[in-house]
């Protein structure tokens, strides 16, 4: 392809960084790769904790991040609602309803009414009474469970009775067992997927095979990140067994793939199609000589 000249105007200046990428000979003569192979050591090579770290980063890490803090509060405020429906409240005795009155209060449109209660002990010796606040309206004479505070008859109330929009965590425990489940695993898959992106690149950065890709074709996708669209980059390369594979990266600045006539690539014999370009890993991630994959803050 014939190189253009300069461009004229300010049109023409600010033309796609497509424009020219299907030149195979469009790169910068005898300009090094920061990757070179030639001072890759045999594997099993060194990954460091941090570039392990910066992969899975990259692998949407912060998905676990986020699941801890929805789960964390969540089981926190579960729990203390539980324990003080089943830590602090005990069973006492039967009980029977005496009225149900209205106070004149409101929490919104539900109004606040008064539960007068009585009954006897569990030894019968002993005649109680007291009131509880509920949303939920009782009939006169109602038989009714009441609990005392752990230990203690000095606070009594009926069972079930709540001022709470949802009655009490005792009256909501299969929808709090099922909401507990689902954020159990969704914080689950927010850890594992991360560890299932990230994995397979650590063993081929430690295992893999030498190889080098040259850049086939670029086509830009229907996804934009802040209003630049992402391109799709294909690679072609040849293992060792002569066996003639793609990789694909996606990247927001194809033009820095048009610098080298060929790119440095790891990959496993037994998925070679899964292959690893060097160039693509996430910045701050180097090759140290003799070492392996290292990275810096």
């Amino acid at each position: 392809m014939q190189k253009q000249d300069a461009p004229d105007s300010p049109l023409d200046a600010a033309a796609s960084p497509l424009d020219g990428l299907d030149s195979p000979l469009n790169f910068e003569p005898g300009k090094k790769n920061e990757f070179d192979l030639n001072v890759l050591p045999p594997a099993p090579r060194k990954v460091s904790l941090l570039a392990i770290l910066t992969l899975l980063l990259r692998s949407k890490f912060w998905l676990v991040f986020l699941a801890c803090s929805l789960t964390v509060p969540l089981i926190l405020g579960t729990s203390a609602a539980l324990y003080n429906d089943f830590g602090v409240w005990e069973p006492y005795a039967t009980g029977r309803v005496v009225s149900c009155d209205t106070t004149g209060a409101s929490i919104g449109e539900d109004e606040c009414l008064a539960i007068a209660f009585e009954g006897l002990s569990p030894d019968g010796e002993t005649f109680f009474t007291g009131v509880s606040y509920s949303f939920c309206a009782y009939d006169s004479g109602d038989d009714v469970m009441i609990e005392r505070r752990r230990g203690s008859t000095d606070v009594l109330r009926v069972q079930g009775a709540s001022l709470a929009k949802f009655g009490t965590a005792r009256d909501q425990l299969p929808a709090i067992a099922a909401i507990l489940i689902l954020v159990g695993v969704g914080a689950a898959v927010a850890v594992i997927y991360p560890l299932c992106v990230a994995i397979p690149t650590i063993k081929t950065l430690k295992h893999g095979e030498i190889a080098y890709g040259s850049l086939a074709e670029i086509r830009q996708t229907n996804v934009s990140v802040n209003g630049v669209p992402v391109s799709a980059l294909t690679f072609n390369y040849v293992t060792k067994s002569l066996e003639e594979l793609v990789v694909k990266v996606k990247t927001l600045r194809p033009e820095d793939f048009q610098d080298l006539p060929n790119y440095p690539l790891l990959y496993l014999p037994e998925r070679p199609q899964k292959a690893i370009l060097l160039n693509s890993l996430p910045k701050g991630i180097k090759l140290e000589p003799n070492v392996g994959f290292v990275a810096k803050l």
